[in-house]
């Protein structure tokens, strides 16, 4: 009787362990296959393969089949990430979420905002320096001597003389356009017929040179105001605009020049003053996300999304140069967010730093490094 119980017991073991491996296998064809799985009666597309304990690793489904089926770092075996169903929400994958403590959450006055659409604006305050230009002003009168020999000589009838007058304008003006001249300034210049008194001598209207540097080189356009101070009168604010930018960017400095138009209210401006230069410009209506809930690792930028219930997800996020915007009639510093956060999340603004700390310990730190690690993620395995 025992030695039948002691069979039976072994076929039955034998058999479960038989089945084990025929599911075992049956799993490695599915995931091995690149494409497509049966789930509840639906088929669920594997969107790449990952690695449990380095989730930065990406592989795609050719790769996979090509052979790449093991962590590059770890060496382990890649699990597939499967698309949602249809009619399934995406849930948040919890590798990326860092769960903090009612108790620590309490102590850790977390503050946030809700991302936004705003009227940005970019503030530019600058050094300028009221012209003094012997040498643009010398310019101009070349032009317009050439200019009147030009409409002389296409009177007497003489083609070759009036091609080589022609060629004389041509060279001139474009000495005037290095010189920061724009077209609208040299048709003005032709009208009135004389060179400028104010580039060398104080007069009702001045010209301000102000630099700008080379990451900011998009912001100043032709039109723009500016508002323009002067030590000698701080108290009066003189209103501007952008007639011209040199199209030159300065080897040495890495600034752009722009040449600004100014009344000279009470005559205050004189040749090489310096004064100081604030430029305004609209950005119009951007989503909007505040500087301080960005953190820099230096290769990217991240944000901390909140869930809610103490869960906070974090996200890499892709914005624009910093501007300002104006939130409860404050102004704040934010950035356009181009990719990231959606418009009506909240972002963390203070106390991201704890639960960046947070997230090194756990495993977001895992994928991402946390904001503020010494060592940035692993790279992506890809071909």
């Amino acid at each position: 009787m025992k030695k039948i119980m002691t069979i039976l017991i072994v076929l039955v073991v034998g058999a479960t362990v038989v089945a084990l491996q025929i599911n075992r296998q049956k799993s490695r064809k599915e995931a091995a296959s690149g494409g497509s799985q049966h789930v509840a009666g639906h088929e669920a597309q594997i969107l790449y393969y990952t690695c449990g304990m380095h989730p930065s690793v990406r592989v795609n489904p050719a790769d996979y089949e090509k052979g790449n089926k093991n962590c590059p770092i770890c060496q382990m075996a890649l699990i597939p990430v499967y698309s949602p169903q249809k009619g399934e929400q995406k849930s948040v994958p919890e590798i990326d979420v860092i769960s903090i403590p009612s108790k620590d959450l309490s102590l850790a006055e977390i503050e946030t905002f809700q991302v936004r659409i705003l009227p940005l604006f970019k503030e530019i305050r600058t050094v300028g320096i009221v012209v003094y230009d012997p040498q643009l002003r010398t310019a101009e009168e070349e032009y317009i001597q050439t200019l009147n020999t030009y409409q002389k000589v296409s009177q007497s009838g003489f083609g070759d003389a009036q091609g080589r007058a022609k060629e004389m304008v041509e060279a001139t003006k474009i000495k005037l356009e290095l010189l920061g001249l724009d077209e609208e300034s040299i048709k003005e210049l032709e009208k009135r017929g004389s060179p400028e008194k104010s580039l060398i001598l104080p007069d009702k209207f001045m010209w301000v040179n102000a630099d700008f540097y080379e990451y900011e080189a998009t912001w100043p356009q032709i039109g723009d105001k500016v508002s323009i101070v002067s030590e000698a009168e701080p108290s009066l604010v003189l209103e501007g605009e952008i007639k011209s930018i040199e199209p030159v960017i300065k080897e040495k400095t890495r600034t752009l020049r722009a040449r600004i138009f100014v009344e000279n209210e009470g005559n205050i401006l004189k040749p090489n003053m310096y004064v100081d230069v604030n430029l305004k410009s609209d950005m119009g209506l951007v989503l909007s996300i505040p500087r301080f809930a960005v953190l820099d690792t230096g290769k990217r930028k991240i944000a901390y999304v909140d869930l809610g219930n103490g869960k906070f997800q974090l996200r890499e996020v892709i914005v624009g140069p910093l501007a300002r915007g104006v939130v409860d009639n404050v102004k704040m510093d934010f950035y356009p967010l181009i990719e990231g956060v959606k418009e009506a999340e909240s972002v963390v603004t203070k106390g991201n730093f704890l639960i960046d700390s947070q997230s090194q310990l756990g495993a977001a730190a895992s994928g991402y490094g946390g904001a503020l690690g010494k060592e940035e993620a692993p790279p992506v395995h890809q071909h």
